[in-house]
């Protein structure tokens, strides 16, 4: 049992919960599925991780299959996700669907090959482009929503830094990674807020 790792994982959980209540369910259900890629993915996995740091061992690995899902299907679908957001536009529900279902697919891929090196390498252009997204959100004047997007991405690139600014600032590099996460994930929330756009029909 790793009692600060499981607060940790734990405080990730409830954050991840409170976006989902708070923010993503009052959403339309095609952008809604798209954020939902993403957070309750790393929602999933947190509470997994919770559980497996109570004391529970076997949850190790379905915590990092969700982690693994959250970046590269989920990553995929923050990115339509913050571009829908920007252009407040409509998206047909089986677009959203082909999405989700292409970065399954991907993600399944990757499992089954175990090459888990390719996660990161989506995650970090993933959010990459999340970040190029923020800032062209600034310039279109969507300053509010923006200026979230941009710091969900700030906090969740500090995360992949944990060792370094545990080492720095003498804390727990888990700990310090969960707490990053939680503070990205609440601003994420709070972007997907702002996009109450309707769903656009589907094609006849």
């Amino acid at each position: 049992m790793e009692i600060s790792h499981a607060i940790s994982d734990s405080v990730l959980t409830l954050a991840g919960l409170f976006v989902f209540f708070n923010s993503l369910k009052k959403l339309p259900s095609t952008p809604r599925l798209l954020w939902c890629a993403f957070i309750v993915s790393i929602t999933i996995a947190s509470f997994c991780g919770a559980i497996r740091f109570w004391g529970y061992s076997p949850m190790r690995t379905v915590s990092e299959v969700f982690q693994h899902f959250a970046g590269t299907a989920g990553a995929i679908c923050l990115v339509f996700a913050a571009y829908l957001l920007i252009i407040q536009k409509k998206m047909p529900r089986p677009a959203a669907l082909s999405v989700i279902g292409v970065g399954s697919l991907l993600f399944l891929c990757i499992q089954i090959s175990n090459h888990l090196a390719l996660v990161q390498i989506i995650s970090i252009i993933a959010i990459s482009l999340v970040l190029i997204i923020g800032i062209w959100g600034l310039i279109k004047g969507k300053t509010v929503e923006s200026s979230w997007l941009i710091l969900g991405v700030i906090a969740i690139v500090m995360a992949t830094f944990s060792k370094s600014i545990a080492t720095h600032f003498s804390l727990v590099a888990v700990d310090t990674y969960h707490y990053l996460l939680t503070i990205s994930i609440l601003c994420f929330g709070k972007a997907a807020s702002y996009g109450l756009v309707p769903d656009a029909p589907a094609a006849s």
